[in-house]
């Protein structure tokens, strides 16, 4: 096959939607136009409006072409690239000769990123990547395709805050949706309309002679020039009529008479052969001499191309080597219009041409076709065996529900690319329909209580999770199962239940590394560093965050929930300014107003601001959680809840706390939510109702092995005992089961809660406890208990760092440079290539304002 691919995953981009258009020979010059493109350089924007056939394209294509079009990138938009990722997949594609340093990581976060909120943050990288050392042009063809509203948004963002060395120049039959009052005002914006795209009579005479072949004496060139109104489109029509012997001429634009034009006076001209190659060809974005042999085997290729060639009809050779073709929008709508008379016709050349083109390589196109074809069922099977990605998750999310459900497998998925995407409505209305019309079938049923990833369903203890058995019985291929797992796994660690989800999620790896799917493996890590963390296991969790961090590069949308979970980790180890260095790459990495991630980001902050005793930072941000409908319950804030009340003993949360836990049902307690009750119980008087509970929460705790709930209700328990006078050698057993648990794991935050316990029995009990514990037990205690709030230096720098606006990533780089090691150890450190590290060490000299690592390091510490 003669065509070229360039792969990413397995979903190439197209090369021929990224050339420049070769221009026609012989095109007379437009001198005015020229002198008023020639100035593009001095705006920001510049945009061509006019209609089909008006020589949009050419003129632009024939300008770069004598420009030089070394700078020059180009893309022919279509309507499927109305689609955010798909755009910038594009984008990233054509401009990637013009960034600094290798492009490889950001094109990987770009094929893998589903997330709208993510995208921001790869947009501002993409940006500060785009070198300024030379004169760049963009130019998007067919802008007027781009219409959905997030889109534009992105584009106006890209506009504002691209370097001024780039200029971007749409094409379009339809004023753009992008804001364009602000680069009007500011004098950046160059708008050129049909009329300054209109032929004077002597270019049109120039047109027909030197472009189109008419002798000069040719009475239809007078006719012509003078009929056309100026519009090449037109005048090209009127030719091509002309050669066939027709004389009826049409000045109106309007597509209606275009097509009624084109019929009568081209269409019908041709012979039946001609008309037939020319319909059924029209389906296809680009055809060439071997896919129409197989597609329509009974049609001589060379001969009939040749006829249609010679008519100076709308094809465009869009091959490098000449071999390649398309249709002109204006004869390709009318072809397309022809063929809607025979839906049925059109669905058959597509499912017939879908094939050809995945013989060849070319996914996209085949994808489209089936798409066109509305076959449905082996749209399905094709996706499912394609890695995953922003491409194919464009295409599953544009198949009817009702089509969906109809494969099983592609149904789960189908609801995961949605929900990776977080269109939680687009979640909650495949779920209803799956509810109202499948759940009777046994192989749906692990649909039941999906809602609970995007609607605020406490009934989770009352759930049956599938067992490994039945998900085994359900036949789904390796991939499906994996996301059953990883869904009955989290419904387990909500039913506290953490053996069985860290089992199930076991099982889920196990698949990942036999089908590669790095969204597996990345759900199972942030799913089970949870579960670890809240059962005490920190350092098996601090294994797994290492093994996130190596993700980043390539799925970006974990890194704000890496960094927000390692803060919490750090938290519960005390390890305070480790903590907010964390918290301060997760700000870089979180949106303002973002969805869950946002309000975990804040959830960790206040947490951090009430241990260093800045209780009115956290109290604020209490506020805006309460706000948020999962954080008004009290299964999710207790935790939270826990300083204000149990550290600071506010008397209004206390009785608040008190009401809301006594109306609510058992399904929406947990153990956070026992603890802080237990401790009101106790403040209150209630010691007898507090001990039984205690006792009831610790044997639950160790029957399921959360060995951080074990220290957290024994000192609970222990400080009880020791201020009411009770069973000494019940304390100490209590004391001595926290103190094993917290050094084994580093959990320092039940004995910072519990200081003055904690400091209380080491005195009193020296003896016993130097018989019972280790000197590095007791060390441990003891610098827990005496943490003192407050960072210790570095929290008040870091907190400074995005002064300089620097990014995530550009923070993790400068604080391995202070650490003194080389660019390779860097490299190795991060799992980011030695070409990424220099790129970001450019940016970092660029923002702080310095010249070398010295520098950089001394301007950070004087911070």
């Amino acid at each position: 096959m003669e065509r070229d691919y360039v792969k990413q995953s397995d979903f190439p981009v197209m090369p021929v939607k990224c050339r420049i258009p070769a221009p026609r020979k012989n095109y007379i010059p437009r001198r005015k136009l020229t002198r008023q493109l020639e100035a593009v350089g001095e705006y920001r924007v510049t945009v061509i409006k006019a209609g089909a056939g008006s020589g949009k394209t050419t003129l632009l294509s024939l300008f770069f072409k004598e420009k030089g079009a070394e700078d020059t990138k180009w893309i022919a938009l279509d309507e499927r690239m109305d689609q955010v990722f798909l755009f910038w997949r594009y984008i990233l594609f054509v401009l990637r000769d013009c960034l600094q340093g290798e492009e490889g990581a950001l094109s990987a976060s770009f094929e893998e990123n589903v997330q709208k909120d993510i995208l921001w943050q790869m947009l501002a990288v993409f940006v500060n990547k785009i070198r300024e050392d030379r004169e760049i042009y963009l130019v998007l063809d067919d802008f007027q395709h781009i219409r959905n509203e997030f889109l534009i948004e992105t584009i106006d963002y890209f506009i504002r805050s691209m370097p001024g060395n780039m200029h971007l120049i749409l094409l379009s039959r339809e004023t753009p949706g992008i804001y364009m009052g602000a680069l009007s005002v500011q004098g950046q914006l160059l708008l050129l309309t049909e009329e300054d795209l209109r032929l004077t009579e002597e270019e049109c005479r120039g047109f027909l002679i030197h472009t189109l072949g008419f002798q000069e004496t040719d009475p239809s060139v007078e006719k012509i020039a003078l009929t056309s109104n100026g519009w090449i489109g037109g005048a090209q029509l009127l030719a091509v009529a002309s050669r066939l012997q027709k004389n009826k001429v049409y000045a109106n634009t309007s597509e209606r008479v275009i097509y009624e034009y084109i019929g009568q006076e081209i269409f019908f001209t041709l012979s039946g052969e001609e008309q037939e190659f020319l319909v059924k060809t029209s389906v296809l974005e680009y055809f060439s001499r071997s896919i129409c042999e197989e597609l329509l085997p009974h049609i001589a290729f060379d001969r009939v191309m040749g006829m249609i060639l010679d008519k100076n009809l709308f094809v465009v050779n869009i091959g490098e080597d000449g071999r390649e073709y398309s249709y002109h929008g204006i004869l390709r709508g009318f072809l397309l219009h022809m063929l809607e008379k025979d839906r049925e016709e059109k669905r058959e050349l597509c499912r017939r041409a879908a094939p050809i083109y995945f013989r060849i390589g070319d996914q996209e196109e085949g994808v489209r076709l089936l798409q066109e074809a509305e076959d449905y069922e082996t749209l399905m099977e094709k996706l499912l065996s394609m890695p995953q990605n922003v491409v194919t998750f464009s295409y599953m999310s544009h198949v009817p529900i009702s089509e969906a459900v109809k494969n099983v497998n592609f149904a789960y998925q189908y609801f995961f690319c949605h929900y990776a995407s977080l269109d939680f409505e687009k979640c909650d209305e495949i779920y209803r329909y799956i509810k109202e019309n499948k759940m009777d079938d046994p192989v749906f049923q692990a649909f039941g209580n999906v809602n609970i990833f995007f609607n605020v369903n406490w009934d989770f203890k009352n759930i049956t999770v599938l067992s490994l058995e039945q998900i085994e019985e359900m036949g789904m291929n390796e991939v499906t199962k994996a996301y059953l797992l990883i869904k009955e796994a989290y419904f387990f660690f909500l039913q506290e239940n953490g053996k069985e989800a860290v089992r199930y999620l076991d099982r889920a790896e196990s698949i990942y590394k036999t089908a590669g799917n790095i969204y597996i493996e990345c759900f199972v890590l942030i799913e089970k560093t949870q579960v670890l963390e809240a059962y005490g296991e920190l350092g098996q969790a601090l294994r797994l965050y290492y093994r996130m961090k190596s993700y980043i590069e390539s799925v970006p949308t974990i890194e704000a929930s890496y960094h927000i979970g390692l803060a919490g980790l750090h938290i519960k180890q005390m390890n305070m300014d480790e903590a907010w260095e964390e918290l301060e790459l997760a700000k870089a990495s979180v949106k303002k107003g973002a969805d869950s991630v946002s309000t975990a980001y804040l959830y960790t902050l206040a947490e951090w601001y009430y241990i260093d005793g800045q209780s009115g930072k956290a109290g604020e941000i209490l506020k805006v959680l309460e706000k948020d409908e999962m954080y008004r319950n009290i299964y999710f804030l207790a935790r939270l809840l826990r300083y204000p009340i149990y550290i600071e003993h506010s008397g209004e949360l206390t009785e608040r706390f008190r009401q809301e836990y006594e109306h609510a049902d058992a399904v929406q307690k947990n153990m956070d939510s026992e603890l802080l009750m237990i401790g009101i119980c106790y403040d209150t008087g209630k010691t007898g109702e507090a001990l039984d509970m205690a006792d009831s929460l610790i044997a639950r705790a160790r029957k399921s092995g959360n060995k951080l709930k074990i220290a957290e209700g024994s000192m609970l328990k222990a400080r009880m005992l020791y201020e009411g006078g009770g069973d000494r050698r019940v304390l100490l057993n209590l004391f001595v089961e926290a103190v094993s648990y917290g050094t084994e794991n580093g959990l320092a935050l039940p004995f910072w809660y519990e200081k003055e316990t904690a400091a209380a029995i080491l005195e009193a009990f020296p003896q016993e406890i130097k018989k019972r514990l280790s000197p590095e037990a007791v060390d441990f205690v003891r610098k827990a208990a005496a943490q003192k709030t407050g960072r210790q230096g570095g929290g008040s720098r870091r907190m400074r760092y995005n002064l300089y606006e620097l990014t995530a990533r550009e923070l993790e780089v400068i604080k391995e440079m202070e650490q003194g090691r080389s660019n390779k150890e860097i490299a190795e450190s991060l799992c980011i290539s030695m070409a990424t590290v220099k790129t970001h060490i450019i940016n970092i000299y660029s923002k702080l304002g310095v010249s070398n690592r010295v520098a950089a390091i001394n301007k950070m510490r004087d911070w």
